[in-house]
């Protein structure tokens, strides 16, 4: 198939899905903005910045979510125009199945995207270990502070510690 034997409405889905890829690579540049800002706002101890920060990943989770159905809905009209009709489309299968110049355009946002999606992970993993080393230091200094916290009610495998005296949960009448 080339773009000689594409109609008119199967050149506009591919239009739109191609536009769906784009305005997807835009939202997943906003959130690797985002994850490292929250990581300069980790690193800064500074709270309201990395509340804000996680609103807006939430709206732009939320506004991914609801892209996600468009895309669903363009292949849906797109793949009975195809020659390989497919229930559930990867973009490789779908590069390989459309003309030029869509080919072209979506192995391009194929890239952009793993390019970006693999940065993203980078920065959420820094931030988890930026985060994790914070709250080692916060921990520290209450323990300086007030010491050791109590051992826990139970240990990973459910039992009671030993060597601890067990209390009731609950009072009965008596107290």
């Amino acid at each position: 198939m080339n773009r000689l034997d594409v109609d008119t409405e199967t050149a506009a889905l591919l239009d739109r899905l191609c536009a769906y890829f784009d305005s997807e690579i835009e939202r997943q540049e906003n959130v690797l903005a985002l994850t490292r800002a929250q990581g300069e706002a980790a690193k800064a101890l500074d709270a309201d910045v990395m509340e804000h920060r996680t609103r807006a990943l939430a709206l732009l989770l939320d506004e991914a979510a609801s892209a996600e159905r468009e895309r669903i809905a363009i292949l849906g009209d797109l793949t009975p125009r195809l020659s390989q009709a497919q229930q559930n489309w990867s973009l490789s299968a779908l590069i390989a199945a459309v003309p030029e110049p869509w080919q072209h355009r979506l192995a391009e946002a194929q890239m952009n995207l793993r390019a970006t999606v693999s940065a993203t992970k980078e920065s959420v993993n820094a931030n988890a270990y930026a985060m994790r080393k914070s709250l080692r230091s916060v921990n520290g200094a209450l323990d300086q502070f007030f010491g050791p916290a109590s051992g826990s009610s139970y240990t990973p495998q459910g039992d009671a510690p030993e060597g601890e005296a067990r209390q009731a949960a609950v009072l009965n009448a008596t107290g």
